[in-house]
């Protein structure tokens, strides 16, 4: 999964990424493998000021933290979180409007982003509640729509001394995914993150969505997920690799509003041969 940056000029800035995977292919014997490239987000940002940068193109949403700042290998635990990946769309293609707005001489920001993307739509044209693509207005002509969503994050990041800091966020997004333009889907996160020091990390978040459909309604599928992490360095042993070494442990919980819910237990670790070369590890217990 590599990722592409380039700097154009002091106000232009460049992104983008892509997922290269090998493929088994069903008879190995007559078709092998096939390799894929999948462009993952690509976008533009144009600062305007110290306060606000434009951003467009194939955005990373704002819907919580963990696509901009814990996905892929910024994650410590070689899986997402379920509610990631099954109630939450990762990008979306659009503009955008974010920034950050100093609180006196203290360190304290507020940050805030507002967006308008092609949002959810339906994976087969219909409005039944398995047929939701957060993945936005793909596939053949007939699954497109015109109705765009829009969204945004407001946050505050509290720092009271080097290496303590809390953050808070609250985003949302809103707008229809049917085809025919009559169901709405909408998606409310709080997300949080504490620091205490430099070996101690909590952060996690609480997503609440509501879909309306043909079927079943209006549904509110929902979870939430707490990850924390606690490097062995700030035990201060004098005993080899010791110090390189970070433990992990995450807890999801997801509601699919149908019937089924679905808890998982993460517990794992990090070794740090260096600053951008690690090794990660887990084990998971699945109810």
């Amino acid at each position: 999964a590599p990722i592409f940056l380039y700097r154009a000029s002091d106000n232009v800035l460049f992104e983008a990424g892509f997922d290269i995977m090998n493929n088994n292919n069903v008879n190995p014997r007559t078709n092998g493998y096939s390799t894929s490239v999948n462009l993952t987000f690509a976008q533009l940002d144009y600062v305007l000021n110290d306060y606000m940068t434009l951003v467009a193109g194939q955005l990373v949403l704002p819907l919580g933290t963990y696509n901009e700042r814990n996905a892929g290998w910024l994650n410590k635990i070689p899986e997402n979180p379920l509610v990631r990946d099954d109630l939450l769309p990762e990008t979306g293609v659009g503009v955008q409007l974010r920034g950050a707005v100093s609180v006196g001489k203290s360190g304290q920001a507020v940050t805030y982003a507002v967006y308008g993307v092609n949002g959810p739509s339906s994976g087969t044209g219909t409005a039944l509640a398995g047929d939701l693509d957060l993945s936005g207005n793909v596939g053949d002509t007939p699954n497109w729509h015109a109705n765009p969503s829009g969204g945004g994050r407001l946050g505050w990041f509290y720092p009271w001394k080097p290496h303590y800091d809390l953050e808070l966020g609250l985003s949302g997004q809103t707008g229809e995914w049917s085809d025919s333009g009559n169901r709405r889907w909408s998606a409310g996160v709080l997300d949080a993150a504490l620091h205490l020091g430099s070996n101690v990390e909590v952060k996690g978040e609480y997503i609440d969505t509501w879909v309306e459909t043909d079927d079943f309604g209006k549904i509110r599928p929902d979870g939430w997920w707490m990850q924390a992490g606690y490097k062995l360095a700030g035990l201060n042993l004098e005993l080899p690799y010791i110090n390189n070494v970070e433990l992990v442990g995450r807890y999801d919980r997801q509601n699919d509003a149908q019937g089924t819910k679905t808890d998982r237990y993460t517990a794992g670790c990090v070794y740090y041969f260096s600053n951008t070369l690690l090794f990660e590890g887990d084990y998971e217990w699945l109810q």
